[in-house]
């Protein structure tokens, strides 16, 4: 039986021309479909010669949305853990590295976050440093809504209380307790910030490059055009002037043609008149 598992060159090769059609991969309208459609059917052809698995055209588009969602209802069960209230076991989902190109990719943030907040996947209690982040662009007033207190904190607060219950978060940060996770956070928020900031300038910067290119592709598509038109002409004008020597030399000949003719007829009407005039001598 064939193993209808993807395999991870073949999600590799996928995730990679998603990145340079980026409006195929969120599915936007603005694509046509018959653009669309020669674009996935290049996209099975080149996945299928890596496997098995094969699949077909549909098929191959539902492992793309089948993933999205995938993604997207582990970012909503993070935002779900990150706003809840209380202590608990850890349960947030960590992002490998295609995943989270996904993310960015499709704005998938924006997508489960449509207040604009992140919801990152770091929490505090979890020791795991293979547990990696999404980074997502923020401001840094989004980021009162994805603290959330970590099981030791609540576990302090319980012994704390005497009574066997826990304190709420509020009074926790109003005893400072919860300051330099806070202080902790805010670090790391404006770091990503800087790092968006570089990364933006330095799309900018490639942007400009760009379309200083494209003018200069214009400009000499634009002077390639003007020496075709000028070759064209050049090329009409020398047809008219052969065109003018062939009827000047047929003329010519025409000419030459109508003399000789005249000058025959004159030199044989002198033979006739020489032969009447030697006739009549001999009479």
């Amino acid at each position: 039986m064939e193993n209808k598992k993807t395999k991870k060159n073949q999600f590799s090769l996928l995730l990679n021309v998603m990145e340079q059609n980026p409006d195929v991969a969120r599915g936007c309208k603005d694509v046509s479909r018959d653009s669309a459609n020669a674009l996935w059917d290049t996209i099975a052809e080149s996945l299928n010669s890596l496997g098995p698995p094969t699949r077909t055209v549909t098929q191959w588009r539902k492992v793309w949305t089948d993933k999205k969602l995938q993604i997207e209802r582990k970012l909503q069960h993070n935002k779900k853990e990150m706003t809840a209230i209380g202590g608990g076991p850890n349960t947030l989902h960590s992002f490998n590295d295609s995943e989270d190109r996904i993310i960015r990719l499709c704005s998938l943030q924006t997508t489960v976050n449509k207040d604009g907040h992140v919801f990152e996947i770091q929490s505090f209690g979890v020791t795991d440093p293979s547990s990696s982040m999404v980074a997502e662009e923020s401001t840094l007033s989004d980021i009162e809504p994805s603290i959330k207190m970590d099981e030791s904190f609540l576990v302090d607060a319980f012994h704390e209380s005497g009574t066997g219950r826990s304190k709420s978060p509020m009074s926790g940060r109003q005893r400072g307790t919860k300051r330099p996770y806070r202080e902790t956070l805010l670090e790391n928020q404006a770091e990503d910030l800087s790092k968006i900031e570089r990364h933006v300038s330095d799309c900018a910067r490639f942007a400009r490059k760009c379309y200083e290119l494209d003018e200069k592709r214009y400009e000499l598509e634009v002077k390639r055009l003007r020496l075709e038109v000028e070759k064209y002409n050049w090329e009409k004008k020398m047809m008219l002037e052969e065109q003018k020597n062939r009827n000047l030399q047929l003329e010519l000949m025409k000419q030459i043609l109508e003399i000789k003719r005249t000058s025959s007829d004159d030199s044989r009407q002198a033979e006739i008149a020489e032969m009447k005039q030697s006739s009549s001598d001999d009479e």
